[in-house]
Order: structure tokens, then C-alpha cells, then sequence
């Protein structure tokens, strides 16, 4: 008897789900790294950050504290956010490098005081579960 007369589909190994530790990561990191990166470029182009002197005000002292404009600050923003969202890409994908440079960039958010800061431990403990390093060593087929 064959499988046409079984009337059976074909079983294949199912693809392992992501863990829930990459969606909060995902969510959390990916929505911080698009506001760095939005408020970055309008720091750069506009000479103020999105969110005012709300969260920014501890910002304006550190640039005038070393001599720049604060739309210096723009670069690093820019850099830091596109990097959470192109480490998070790179997750999502199974890369080999995503994991190391989610830990650097986890890391460089937690220089960001205040939401950055916090936003940098989730991500720290996120990317320490050994289901996500489990789920990334498998390929996505």
C-alpha cells in the first residue's frame, strides 16, 4: 500500500517555534532601535530630538559638558538604533554573528540612561535563554 492509497499527507519535521524570549526581544529592542534611529536622523536634521526636553533634557548638559552641539549626539542614535534593527533581522534569519552582536549592542543601549538602560537588561536577559540559543543553532530550513 502507498501513500496515495492512504489518503495521508506527507509528515515533515516541523520548523521549531521562536521563543517567546526573541518576540519580547524583538518588541522591545526593535521599537527602541526605530526611535533611536528616527530620533537620530531629526536631532541631525532638525537640531531637536523628537522627544523634547522630556527625555532628552539629561542629553543637551552631556554635549555642552564636552563641547558639541547636541545634535552631535544624532551619529551614535542613528548607529545604535539601525544596529538593533539589522542584529534583530539577523536573529530572526539563524546568522551566525547576530547573536555576539546583540550582546554588544544590548550592552551600547544600556550607555542610553534611562529607557535604554532598561531596555538593555531585558535584552541582556532575553539573549541569555538557552532556549534562544538552542532555536538559533537550528537552520530555518
Amino acid at each position: 500500500m502507498n501513500q496515495a492509497d492512504t489518503g495521508r499527507v506527507p509528515t515533515t519535521s516541523a520548523r521549531p517555534r521562536a521563543p517567546l524570549t526573541l518576540a519580547l526581544l524583538t518588541i522591545t529592542a526593535g521599537g527602541f532601535g526605530l526611535w533611536l534611529a528616527i530620533g537620530g536622523l531629526s536631532l541631525r536634521l532638525f537640531g531637536d530630538p523628537l522627544a523634547g526636553g522630556g527625555l532628552f533634557g539629561l542629553w543637551r548638559s552631556v554635549p555642552a559638558f564636552l563641547g558639541l552641539p547636541p545634535s552631535a549626539f544624532g551619529w551614535p542614535m542613528i548607529v545604535v538604533g539601525t544596529a538593533w534593527l539589522s542584529t534583530l533581522a539577523g536573529l530572526w534569519m539563524h546568522l551566525g554573528w547576530a547573536r555576539r552582536a546583540a550582546w554588544v549592542v544590548a550592552l551600547a543601549t544600556m550607555l542610553h540612561l534611562g529607557l535604554g538602560t532598561v531596555i538593555g537588561i531585558v535584552a541582556v536577559v532575553c539573549l541569555a535563554d538557552p532556549r534562544l540559543r538552542t532555536w538559533l543553532a537550528t537552520s530555518p530550513g
